[in-house]
């Protein structure tokens, strides 16, 4: 295998299925604002904000195989790969029961007004919705096990393509209810429409992977020891999946809890747009987590470091980009949603000043993933989310500064694992210069 070859390969069509993808999720979102109104997207993204934590529930599982694929494949040792395959699914099977039932009390149990503030829904319309999401979120979690076994199998390009055929499907729904004329659609509706979109396309990826790449879960190939290495190196990943999900997702319920939940929308809309760079960027390190893993399995150093400078030319010229966005955000705005958005310039550019954080700590993240050295990235991020509520709160309430309060305490937690996690990996390259000399 060319590392390099496939490299390319694979981000070419990386980028031409996730620029799709961020062509669709950019028309889709005044879609949205149309249809649901202001209140119920507010309430919307913030349901996808919570659900995104359940997440957390699959112990790192899921790049825990990630990382077994790619090393099984690499020593061929195929016999072992169907083992951790079946059970990594049955692993995933059990705990997506045990969520779904507690979600399900949950839900009955806390009332909406303490999660969505100064909303003016129905309760039980955001509860079926909830519930709906909660359905989504089951038979989507052990679903994604296809992913994660892709990744492995150095095949990115497809899981970029289902994401595409997944946002699309979504856009065709939504402009089919925009041309019949419905507004004010229930937040149980678009639920639904998720439900549906998420679920084919992953039904029919699984079905593809098993038939052409590994052999399907079964029964008999299910394996305490197995599961139980598969856990041994999932849960590293698991603590660091609590820590930066929780840091990455939190904002839009810190917003809609200390502001309320009318101020998420004109947030939401700001973020995903800056974040679009963060995206475009990224998708240069879908496969440099399993390339660079190879890297140092084979103590590559060299490619690793060209790698690195490229990344951080290509930084530098997107930088610039996101600080010409921030001046004429208005505009843009405008010609994208058809309408302004109330949120101040500064704010506008603390959001950036954000997102060039998270692109910058990517490439060292992607690499310490690679080759599973990830401690210091869980302690950076760790601490990180610790600071981060109780930091919010002070500058919010303590300090009045607002929104701006809650993006400048992101801010400054995410330079803490920026400037952690960017040591270290000058140290792994140095040990493995170490080992030729």
């Amino acid at each position: 295998m060319n590392r390099t070859h496939v490299f390319l390969k694979n981000t070419i069509m990386n980028y031409i299925f996730r620029m799709g993808n961020i062509a669709v999720n950019f028309f889709s979102i005044p879609l949205m604002l149309a249809i649901m109104g202001s209140e119920r997207f507010g309430i919307w993204q913030t349901i996808l904000t919570i659900i995104n934590w359940a997440n957390l529930a699959n112990l790192g599982v899921g790049n825990g195989l990630r990382n077994k694929v790619t090393q099984l494949i690499s020593y061929k040792k195929y016999e072992e790969l169907k083992y951790y395959i079946s059970s990594a699914y049955y692993i995933l099977l059990i705990v997506s029961v045990i969520i779904t039932v507690f979600s399900m009390i949950l839900t009955f149990l806390i009332d909406p007004n303490t999660i969505f503030k100064n909303n003016t829904i129905d309760k039980l319309e955001i509860q079926v919705a909830v519930i709906i999401i909660v359905f989504s979120f089951s038979i989507n979690f052990i679903l994604g096990l296809a992913n994660s076994i892709l990744y492995g199998l150095h095949k990115s390009s497809l899981v970029t393509t289902s994401q595409f055929l997944t946002s699309f499907t979504i856009f065709i729904v939504l402009k089919l209810i925009q041309i019949s004329g419905t507004d004010n659609i229930k937040i149980g509706t678009m639920a639904l429409i998720f439900l549906i979109a998420t679920s084919l396309v992953n039904i029919l990826l699984s079905i593809f992977v098993f038939k052409k790449y590994v052999k399907r879960p079964q029964y008999k190939y299910i394996n305490k020891e197995y599961g139980r290495n598969l856990l041994n190196v999932g849960i590293s990943f698991f603590i660091l999946q609590i820590s930066t999900i929780f840091l990455f997702s939190i904002d839009n319920f810190l917003v809609s809890t200390l502001l309320g939940v009318k101020e998420v929308t004109a947030y939401s809309i700001a973020t995903r747009l800056l974040i679009l760079f963060n995206t475009l960027f990224s998708i240069l390190l879908i496969q440099m987590w399993n390339a660079s893993g190879d890297a140092y399995n084979k103590n590559d150093f060299i490619w690793i470091e060209k790698t690195i400078k490229k990344l951080y030319m290509t930084l530098t010229l997107m930088v610039i980009i996101i600080y010409l966005t921030t001046l004429f955000f208005d505009q843009i705005v405008y010609l994208w949603m058809g309408q302004p958005v109330q949120i101040s310039g500064l704010s506008v550019k603390l959001i950036g000043t954000c997102v060039v954080i998270q692109m910058f700590n990517g490439i060292a993240v992607n690499i310490e993933n690679g080759t599973g050295l990830i401690k210091p990235q869980i302690i950076s991020y760790i601490t990180a989310g610790i600071i981060n509520v109780p930091l919010t709160i002070y500058l919010v309430n303590r300090m009045d500064m607002g929104l701006n309060g809650i993006i400048i305490s992101k801010i400054i937690c995410l330079l803490i694992p920026a400037i952690v996690c960017s040591i270290h990996v000058r140290k792994i390259l140095f040990r493995m210069k170490r080992n030729i000399a």
